[in-house]
């Protein structure tokens, strides 16, 4: 009797394997979703805890300890991990992408990411072409289906023989409302220092035609715009603008746009915080704290007051900390801000954990955030996505104004933003293995091959679902 083991080999060969790189807080259904499709899955994470925990309840994911910084874990991923593997998948902060690319890209391993692409990646371009591999970057949320989500509105205008005049697009991971608890109205969804460094992010745009360059006073200043209220959470949000918008002009092929503006979402009270934090010091990454003497939080405000501030109020005895603090920052004791720096604790005495690595007064910052129950997600808690881009678009007989709109909650399995970030690579990752893209080298999910699949994806799988609205206006 001769046994048909076709069907069976041909399984065995046809099981690709996805290496992911690190176990944060967005893998987790990225993980899921890979091994659910029945590819095998290395999670590969400085703390072995974390992937073990991503891995369990998967019989086809394993967990692996690497650390990107150790010179014997990247030899191993040259010579063992990437090699076996038919994709890699970098959740890594985005200045150890190239490491690992130039890995892929000699074994000819296709490669993805969710960051922005960095001039380090970009010069990988030809290299990744000639060795016939795919590096999809800019696969998350934001970046990722912002692009996505807004292309498909622009390549539709211009099938139909019009041109976007203005674009916007901003996004926010936040709170769901009921999660809104803390005065700053924000939770850590992702890595803290991440969130705090973005700050110091500046931003250029285009509006009206004119080029706009800000700092930090500028982009926390309230002068993006007014506050947009959205009716399905009944909850205003501010804007600020994000990094740099310029590129994005030509990335989407919008070049006679008068405006183009990306920014990001935060509920009232976070821009004039942050704004303070970065005016007063507290974002500092460069000053490093002693680590012999034990120091106070207020100790290492009134430091900062006398080093970043000098002003004759400052050894007023007659005058609290909190109000020398305001003194120096122009402010009133009674402003939203100087609240916070004290809902904070920034003039507690509890002590600096310099010795557990919050050795800078932005870890400092960091560490004391951190401490706060109210600024992590309780078990009962969820978070929420909200991105909006709005358009103008010119017809010969005419305009439409045009909104896009994402609002996705959390769910009682994974944050909405791990999964507005981990599904969308995962899904762009399945689509590679499948052979469904033919470009190489260095891409974005910017042609519709790619963002058509993974935008119907989320929404008739995931309930992760951008509404277009239209509106004839007069030219």
């Amino acid at each position: 009797i001769m046994l048909n083991t076709n069907k069976y080999l041909s399984n065995i060969i046809m099981a690709k394997t996805v290496l992911v790189l690190g176990a944060g807080l967005v893998t987790g259904p990225l993980v899921h979703y890979l091994a659910e499709k029945g590819y095998n899955v290395i999670v590969a994470s400085r703390t072995l805890a974390k992937a073990e925990k991503l891995c369990e309840g998967l019989d086809n994911a394993k967990p692996e300890e690497f650390d990107i910084e150790k010179e014997e874990h990247v030899e191993r991923l040259e010579s063992e991990l990437v090699p076996g593997s038919d994709a890699v998948i970098s959740m890594l902060p985005y200045i150890f992408h190239p490491v690992a690319a130039k890995i892929a890209i000699k074994h000819k391993t296709h490669f993805l990411t969710t960051s922005y692409v960095s001039p380090a990646m970009q010069e990988l371009d030809e290299s990744a072409k000639a060795n016939g591999v795919i590096m999809v970057n800019e696969c998350g949320v934001d970046p990722g289906t912002d692009h996505m989500s807004a292309l498909r509105v622009i390549h539709d205008v211009q099938k139909r023989g019009g041109y976007i005049d203005s674009f916007t697009s901003i996004c926010g991971g936040l709170p769901e409302p009921s999660a809104n608890n803390n005065p700053l109205g924000y939770k850590f969804s992702w890595a803290p220092r991440g969130v705090l460094l973005a700050s110091l992010n500046q931003a250029t745009f285009l509006r009206d035609g004119e080029e706009v360059n800000w700092g930090s006073d500028d982009v926390f200043g309230g002068k993006l715009g007014d506050p947009v209220f959205f009716e399905e959470i009944g909850l205003e949000c501010e804007q600020y603008p994000n990094r740099n918008s310029l590129p994005y002009i030509d990335i989407y092929k919008i070049n006679k746009t008068r405006t183009a503006i990306r920014g990001t979402f935060r509920y009232k009270g976070w821009s004039t915080t942050l704004k303070n934090l970065i005016k007063f010091g507290y974002l500092d990454k460069e000053t490093t704290l002693d680590s012999n003497n034990a120091l106070t939080y207020a100790q290492l405000t009134e430091n900062i007051l006398n080093n970043n501030h000098p002003n004759e109020n400052n050894n007023n005895n007659d005058l609290s900390l909190a109000e020398r603090v305001a003194s120096a920052l122009g402010a009133d004791i009674k402003d939203t801000a100087m609240l916070n720096f004290n809902w904070l604790g920034l003039y507690s005495d509890e002590v600096v954990p310099v010795d557990q690595g919050a050795n800078t007064p932005l870890d400092a910052l960091c560490s004391l955030m951190l401490s706060k129950p109210e600024m992590h997600y309780a078990e009962n808690e969820k978070d929420m996505i909200v991105m909006q881009h709005k358009y103008k678009a010119i017809f010969e007989d005419g305009a439409e104004n045009i909104t896009t709109t994402l609002i996705t909650m959390g769910t009682d399995t994974a944050s909405a933003m791990a999964r507005t970030v981990g599904l969308p690579v995962a899904i762009a990752t399945r689509l590679v293995l499948e052979g469904k893209i033919e470009q190489t080298g260095i891409l974005r999910p910017t042609f519709p091959e790619l963002y058509n699949p993974i935008l119907d994806e989320l929404e008739n799988d995931f309930n992760i679902v951008f509404n277009d609205k239209y509106e004839k206006v007069s030219n």
